[in-house]
């Protein structure tokens, strides 16, 4: 060693290799402290707030054990935070499933009106049926519509539940592939319904945060159980409602009763409602009827004995329609009688009124004219009296229809209803005198009231003549009060 380099390694002070051996202490600690504490901390607090799906199941199933709809959404919240966000966001609870949910959906798609409540078919999670259902409509066709369902999980994120989705896309109404039951047939690309779920719920401004658990699915396409296909690129979409968001919903019960709104008043907005669905209807079921006329002079299947299944299907078909059709038409004239219905005044009763007896006295021509259709035809009339499953039409619906429109009581209303309306019409002080004098409408709708009246009265009068050695004044009135019972299955 020279004297030079002795000499500058004697000139260093001790405080420098102090001060270098406290910053290298220092720099150990911070790395120990945050490798072994402040990372594993923050990952803790990162797996918190992003639960584990891992265990969730990943398809749902239908009633009868097939493969349903994939899982691809879930939202963080507490029930009525999940309710008050997706109403928020233009989702509509779903009806229950039933009879007159089922007739709803017929009629509103032979006549393209919206239902923005349909019900949804069940499926299966954890043991049961969803918790939630909603829905959007696409345009007036029910046919078309985004809808998803809801399951509570076991597990909950700080303290709130999670909800998993299955969110599907209606394209249109067909056959179950793989039971033959009527159905809605569902898009393939789930992701972008998975997309629409989250984007409304964005919209509202009322999310913490979204994200993605990227391999969420292993199984990237499947089929439903209605035999659609579907395809995923494996995520799952995660929606957090914030903590304080509240919404318009604060139980679940006032949020479910929604669905059912007060009874209000008939207004003139209401009104041409009423009269666009009494045309409407009315001309879909006068075409179903002609149509149904065709058929029977053409009966094909007398010179077999038999329908094969392509009259089958095209009875099936043509009967479905016809009652859907018929039950929009029942809805107006039942309307009237409804003790429960408020009028907004009494002109506005007047043409509800006249818009109630047109469309009975058509109900009445068209079951008669149906039934007058196919009279004298037995095997036509055993199939008309099938029950048909996949269209859920009960059986006996010929023989309903016969004794309804020849009941006694049918005819005594028919003939008193029409003596009543006449009376009306000739008395110039009348109320409804006066609404016709006032409105071109009313005035073509009386004037073919009356043809439609006189058209009923006279099919009617018909089948009373023609039926009457089989259904006796005696026996026709010990059936009449089961008839009754069966009519109003149809249309109500």
């Amino acid at each position: 060693m020279n004297a030079a380099t002795l000499s500058s390694s004697e000139s260093t002070p001790p405080s420098y290799w102090k001060r270098v051996a406290v910053q290298v202490g220092v720099t150990l600690l911070v790395y120990l402290v945050v490798a072994y504490f402040v990372v594993p901390q923050l990952w803790k607090t990162y797996a918190k707030h992003r639960p584990s799906f891992d265990d969730n199941p990943r398809l749902t199933q239908t009633s009868d054990g097939h493969p349903g709809d994939a899982i691809n959404v879930a939202l963080i919240g507490t029930e009525n935070q999940l309710i008050a966000i997706m109403q928020a966001a233009k989702w509509h609870p779903a009806d229950r499933l039933g009879i007159r949910s089922d007739l709803r959906i017929g009629v509103d798609t032979v006549l393209k009106r919206s239902y923005d409540q349909a019900p949804v078919s069940k499926l299966y999670l954890y043991g049961r049926s969803e918790d939630f259902a909603f829905e959007q409509p696409v345009g007036n066709d029910p046919r078309h519509r985004h809808h998803v369902r809801f399951w509570r999980s076991k597990k909950t994120d700080r303290g709130r539940p999670i909800w998993v989705g299955a969110a599907t896309f209606d394209e249109r109404v067909g056959l179950s592939h793989t039971t033959g039951q009527i159905t809605h047939h569902t898009a393939a690309e789930i992701d972008t319904e998975r997309s629409h779920v989250i984007d409304t719920l964005q919209q509202t401004n009322d999310l913490d945060e979204t994200y993605k658990v990227a391999g969420f699915h292993t199984q990237r396409e499947g089929k439903n159980g209605g035999g659609d296909r579907w395809f995923t690129d494996g995520a799952l979409a995660v929606a957090v409602i914030k903590e304080n968001f509240e919404g318009e919903s604060d139980t679940a019960s006032e949020s479910a009763s929604t669905r059912t709104q007060p009874n209000s008043p008939v207004t003139e907005s209401k009104l041409q409602t009423e009269r666009r669905v009494l045309q409407s209807g009315s001309t879909h079921l006068e075409s179903i009827v002609l149509e149904m006329q065709k058929l029977a002079m053409a009966a094909p299947w007398r010179k077999s004995g038999y329908f094969n299944a392509e009259q089958h299907d095209q009875v099936e078909n043509l009967l479905f329609r016809f009652l859907t059709c018929r039950h929009a038409l029942g809805e107006l004239a039942n309307h009237y009688r409804d003790n429960e219905t408020r009028y907004a005044s009494d002109k506005a009763k007047v043409k509800s009124s006249a818009i109630a007896f047109n469309a009975g006295f058509r109900l009445i021509l068209a079951d008669a004219s149906l039934v007058n259709a196919f009279r004298g035809d037995p095997v036509a009339i055993a199939k008309l009296n099938e029950e048909f499953y996949r269209s859920r039409i009960p059986a006996k619906t010929y023989d309903r229809l016969l004794l309804g429109v020849t009941s006694e009581e049918q005819l005594k209303f028919l003939h008193n209803a029409f003596l009543l309306y006449t009376e009306e019409l000739g008395n110039s002080d009348s109320s409804l005198a006066r609404v016709v004098q006032e409105k071109s409408f009313y005035l073509d709708l009386v004037k073919n009231t009356k043809t439609i009246a006189s058209r009923a009265d006279a099919t009617v009068q018909e089948l009373v003549e023609t039926e009457s050695r089989f259904l006796p004044t005696l026996d026709n009135q010990l059936r009449h009060t089961r008839v009754a019972e069966l009519f109003r299955a149809i249309a109500c």
